[in-house]
């Protein structure tokens, strides 16, 4: 890039966000070549366009860049990024707490395990969690491994 940079031309670099990040961005800004993040849900494409390599996107952001025709994406700084893992991760903890009660209800239900308390998740529930029983130990030990992603490791 810096060669092609030192023959005259205007060195401008895009390239579409992925599960990569922004690192490619900021090295390329850190060391001087103007870069810009572009979505690729918002990149014009004709409705015949269905061949897809690297080459041909390579010269269709090209041509796009050049006219002007792309939607440049904000790119968060690394404070904000750090910020935007954070929820993410808790969104993924909600989501396999989620799923790990919803397995775990389906353990039980398949066993005849119903809670006859008011509510589930209460500390009344988390009780008669702790002193479930079952006539085989594979059963208990399957127990025993739904309820620990929950919080309740016991057994």
């Amino acid at each position: 890039m810096k060669r092609i940079a030192q023959g005259g031309f205007e060195l401008c670099v895009c390239y579409e966000s992925g599960p990569c990040g922004f690192v490619i961005y900021r090295y390329l800004r850190k060391v001087g070549i103007d870069c810009v993040v572009i979505s690729p849900s918002a990149t014009p494409r004709r409705a015949n366009d269905r061949i897809k390599t690297d080459r041909r996107d390579a010269q269709m952001l090209a041509r796009l860049l050049r006219t002007g025709e792309l939607v440049v994406f904000w790119v968060p700084d690394e404070a904000h990024e750090a910020i935007r893992d954070v929820v993410r991760a808790r969104r993924q903890a909600k989501d396999d707490l989620s799923a790990a009660k919803t397995s775990l209800k389906s353990f039980l239900l398949r066993h005849d395990r119903r809670f006859s308390g008011k509510s589930i998740w209460s500390r009344s529930h988390w009780n008669w969690l702790s002193k479930l029983t079952f006539a085989f130990p594979h059963q208990q030990f399957v127990c025993k491994r739904r309820l620990r992603p929950i919080g309740l490791a016991v057994f």
